[in-house]
Parts: C-alpha cells; sequence; structure tokens
C-alpha cells in the first residue's frame, strides 16, 4: 500500500512540474505578436488605434462608421501577423482594407510612419 501511494505521489508531483515549465498560449501569442503594419510607397506604417479624427477606436459612435473619404489605394497582399509586411500595398492583418487611414469594419483607422518620432 505504501508503493503505491508513493508511486502516485510521484506522478502527481512529476505532472504539477510539466506544467509549470511551459508557457501558456497567452505568453506564446505575445511574444510572437506584431502590431498591425501597412506598407505603402516603400514606407511602414503602424497602427495608432485612433480613429480619422484622433479618438481612440473604443470610442466610436454610430456615425464614425462608412465615413467616406477618398480612397487612394488597397491592400493587396498580406503576411502572417507575427511579420512585418515587405512589399508595397501590403499588410499584416488582411486585405481589401483602404490605406493610410485604413477602413477596417467600417471604422476609419490611423496608422503612422513606423520611422517617425
Amino acid at each position: 500500500m505504501k508503493k503505491l501511494f508513493l508511486i502516485f505521489c510521484l506522478i502527481l508531483i512529476s505532472g504539477c512540474n510539466m506544467s509549470t515549465n511551459n508557457p501558456s498560449e497567452t505568453e506564446i501569442i505575445e511574444e510572437n505578436s506584431v502590431a498591425p503594419n501597412i506598407m505603402v510607397n516603400d514606407c511602414l506604417y503602424h497602427t495608432t488605434g485612433e480613429l480619422y479624427d484622433g479618438r481612440f477606436y473604443l470610442e466610436a459612435k454610430e456615425e464614425d462608421y462608412n465615413q467616406q473619404f477618398e480612397v487612394n489605394g488597397t491592400i493587396t497582399s498580406s503576411v502572417e501577423g507575427n511579420e512585418l509586411p515587405c512589399e508595397n500595398n501590403q499588410s499584416n492583418f488582411g486585405t481589401g482594407y483602404e490605406n493610410v487611414l485604413v477602413k477596417i469594419e467600417g471604422l476609419w483607422i490611423r496608422y503612422e510612419d513606423a520611422n517617425s518620432n
């Protein structure tokens, strides 16, 4: 009976140690994530998280959806979310969006030059 109890304890302890050595799925995602970016005219732009008028996108009101602006281009190709775009009109968040104000799900989100300070 003591042997069975000891074997059970060893299995339990080894199982606990294994789970603490593995990074969680959230940690892996955060480690491999890159902010949304777009390449336009050989310049890399990243999201500001702001609407066309400078308000944070979570402050969007019903009238902010489907605003009309002049469209000068469309994102035509995409790379994985953990990569940076390397071609013009390419993003790391999908295709079909207009740029450099990028229309995403009806909201115009501002992007700025990734090299500006």
